[in-house]
């Protein structure tokens, strides 16, 4: 009976997906024209993001379940920034605006109206598949973890930021998108959500935006040119700077070793987040990445429903080589940082298994192939290697390679 309902609701967030998508597209069809540049552009950059992360999380099993935590559980970590983080790009969005800064639309009234379409489309999606899905959160205090709302909202003020002021500096999208980006790794940190919830969140707040905007469109004037710099097309100085998501696929056995006398490894499994990089010049620049990963673990060989998460961030030297045809180029990088992992309890027959709680520094290095598609989009086949502090004091490594894909934005 479960295994139904499963099976239901993901059949539902899947056709949630396939409307949210099909009326975004309608902003590429309604506007053939970018009016905020000089150079015509199909922007289907964003509506394939945000498809991708809905139907990844949607389709993802391995990364939720289990029994609730016992009764009195406390999550490793308690940051409560999560809770503000989610309405920075909207403070920022009225700030700039009430303070004369020109955005995409020309009154408040416009504004309203949009970011309320907008917020309705998001609300509405997110609280139908709470309502459907009714999953337990990790830390079991209820069951509306899927999919996240504070997520959902981070990502729908951030694509409403980026769509107002993206055009005057494209800095601005990338800080917004990574200000809800944090907001979905505090709301898998703080025990809050599984990470196919935060995925499937951020997508619904990216279609959302694309989707509220779209509709507005039937009925507002086309909006005026607006005279660019180079930047909004990506064509600038140091033209290698970019802003990316990604999605990487983890292989077996990243993390190994003994706890509490018993065998733990982890299986395959997969790593999303953000990624920037500024490049002064063609070939080096500076950048980092902040991501969550997910593997399920095996303890004694039994592979456990509860997966180890593991949350990033790292920053440090990126090095950019273009092919002489222009439309690929090579990429590397070597990174420092600082990890998360929520705590997680396994029952192993007799045994229950304390693993996470641990926080640590580490460092990762990985080297890219980029296909310039257009001069404002781009797509990377990656791999890479990470070496973390374990996510317990015992005896373990936590080292592994990973393949994968990013979607990038040149700045």
């Amino acid at each position: 009976m479960k295994e139904a309902k499963r099976y239901k609701s993901k059949i539902v967030i899947i056709l949630i997906l396939c409307a949210l998508s099909t009326f975004a597209e309608a902003k590429i069809n309604i506007g053939k024209e970018d009016t905020l540049s000089t150079t015509p552009h199909r922007e289907w950059l964003l509506p394939a993001i945000g498809g991708g992360l809905v139907l990844t999380g949607a389709t993802i099993s391995f990364d939720h379940g289990g029994n609730p935590p016992a009764t009195g559980y406390t999550p490793a970590f308690s940051y409560k920034a999560d809770e503000v983080l989610r309405f920075v790009p909207a403070m920022a969005l009225v700030g700039m605006k009430a303070l004369g800064v020109e955005s995409r639309t020309h009154s408040w009234s416009e504004l309203i109206v949009r970011s309320a379409i907008s917020t309705a489309i998001m609300g509405v999606s997110v609280e139908g598949t709470k309502r459907l899905s009714k999953r337990v959160r990790p830390d079991g205090s209820n069951n509306r973890s899927f999919p996240s709302g504070h997520t959902a909202a981070a990502f729908l003020t951030a694509s409403l930021f980026a769509k107002e002021y993206g055009h005057r500096n494209s800095w601005y999208s990338v800080g917004a998108y990574g200000v809800a980006t944090s907001t979905a790794l505090l709301r898998r940190i703080n025990d809050k959500h599984w990470t196919s919830d935060v995925m499937v969140g951020a997508g619904i707040g990216i279609l959302s935006a694309e989707l509220g905007y779209a509709l507005t469109d039937l009925f507002y004037a086309p909006q005026k040119k607006q005279t660019t710099n180079d930047k909004a097309h990506g064509q600038q100085p140091g033209g290698a700077s970019f802003a990316a998501l990604y999605m990487e696929y983890t292989l077996p056995h990243a993390i190994e070793g003994i706890i509490g006398g018993h065998q733990v490894k982890s299986a395959y499994g997969y790593r999303v987040g953000m990624e920037a990089a500024w490049f002064p010049s063609d070939y080096i620049g500076v950048g980092g990445r902040i991501g969550l990963s997910s593997s399920p673990i095996e303890i004694d060989g039994i592979l456990q429903e509860r997966p180890i998460d593991h949350a990033t961030i790292t920053a440090g030297p990126y090095l950019n080589y273009p092919m002489p045809n222009g439309r690929l180029a090579l990429g590397a990088n070597l990174r420092g940082g600082y990890g998360f992992y929520p705590q997680n309890t396994y029952d192993n027959g007799d045994t229950q298994l304390v693993i996470g709680g641990h926080k640590g520094w580490g460092y990762a290095g990985g080297v890219s192939l980029t296909w310039h598609a257009s001069p404002r989009t781009s797509i990377s086949l990656t791999a890479g290697y990470d070496h973390w502090e374990a996510p317990t004091a015992d005896d373990m490594n936590a080292t592994g390679w990973s393949f994968g894909l990013s979607a990038n934005y040149p700045l």
